[in-house]
């Protein structure tokens, strides 16, 4: 319930103890669907749209995908990985104001379209090891369009099916920062 609407903790201190109405509430909408595209390949492919319908100050699309080889002829946990996912934000922010300086008069009702994703590959060597690399890309949410990227290296060890240790290495590139 906190998507484009106050949270509760904040409701609570400013006094309120009901209840939200139905159009007060965040919606999700997520649809997803899996193909078998051949006996050792399969994608899986799904949808999402988060808003609160009586304010529509903020909408969330995404769409994502996942296409997993498992070779038939090697062993069981061997395979390959490979995913994206991508965002799109809508959100229109009230009385927005860039400047650090409180003096600084307010610019008002601003909306911003932006959009943000990954994609990554892992490779299964057996039951408890891989290795894989991701990317990242995101936008500032308001303001000026700043974009961050990030690339990283993992190898990761499962052992067991309640425990993954994961050893990774991330190069960052954001504007007005070091990049680390």
């Amino acid at each position: 319930d906190s998507l484009g609407a106050e949270r509760r903790e904040e409701l609570m201190q400013n006094g309120f103890a009901g209840r939200r109405a139905f159009d007060e509430l965040t919606w999700l909408l997520r649809p997803t669907t899996y193909f078998d595209l051949s006996d050792t390949l399969s994608l899986e492919l799904g949808g999402s749209l988060a808003s609160v319908p009586e304010q529509g100050r903020r909408w969330l699309y995404g769409v994502d995908l996942t296409l997993r080889h498992q070779p038939g002829t090697s062993r069981f946990y061997q395979g390959l990985v490979l995913g994206s996912e991508w965002i799109w934000n809508d959100e229109e922010f009230l009385d927005v104001d860039f400047d650090p300086d409180p003096l600084v008069e307010v610019l008002g009702d601003k909306r911003f379209a932006r959009s943000g994703g990954y994609a990554y590959s892992e490779v299964f060597l057996g039951r408890r090891y891989s290795l894989g690399a991701r990317y990242d890309y995101a936008e500032e949410l308001a303001g000026p369009k700043a974009v961050q990227t990030s690339y990283s290296a993992f190898a990761t060890w499962n052992p067991s099916e309640f425990h993954r240790l994961r050893l990774q290495v991330d190069e960052i590139h954001a504007p007005d920062l070091h990049d680390d």
